[in-house]
């Protein structure tokens, strides 16, 4: 498989399309943003950084592409349902409300509502925005983890080869002689 988008490559895409979309509707006078771009691209440079993350462990093991995006069913779409995307969180349960953090796309929503339609600066949104970071330092540790895991797989699978190798070269000498 060839891949022709380095991480960082297709974190600026992201990024960029999504101020491009964001222009648009402002041009066309279907969005106010009231707030700081400089903020909000900020906040989606670690927002795009997560969702990376939690794409690549998610696809860690598929075969293909395919498989892989397949997989984000499990954290997109709860994003959309529980984040307030689709209605007021407050018609929630409490519990609901916190469980829905842990679908990135909710953090997604607190930080357009408080920047894009509130107005909101960087030390407004400070509270949030570390609570994000915290939610960032989990999914970063869950993937090391997930990391060290198949690592030490690798290396086990490696190690047995070689083993099975200097075994075969042994019984190949023995029948040589």
């Amino acid at each position: 498989m060839t891949v022709t988008m380095t991480d960082s490559d297709t974190a600026a895409t992201r990024l960029v399309s999504w101020v491009l979309g964001l222009a648009v509707l402002r041009v066309w006078g279907d969005l106010t943003f009231s707030g700081s771009l400089f903020t909000f691209i900020f906040v989606q440079i670690f927002y795009i950084f997560t969702v990376g993350t939690l794409s690549l462990m998610f696809g860690w093991t598929a075969a293909n592409p395919g498989i892989a995006s397949s997989r984000m069913i499990l954290f997109i779409p709860g994003g959309f349902i529980l984040g307030g995307g689709a209605g007021p969180t407050t018609f929630f349960a409490d519990w609901v409300v916190k469980f829905s953090h842990v679908f990135p796309l909710t953090w997604e929503f607190h930080f357009e509502r408080d920047i894009i339609a509130r107005g909101a600066g960087f030390f407004d949104i400070t509270q949030t925005f570390g609570a994000f970071l915290v939610y960032m330092g989990i999914v970063g540790i869950l993937f090391c983890l997930r990391f060290n895991a198949s690592r030490k797989e690798l290396l086990a699978q490696k190690a047995g080869e070689q083993r099975q190798q200097r075994q075969m070269e042994k019984l190949a000498k023995e029948l040589a002689e």
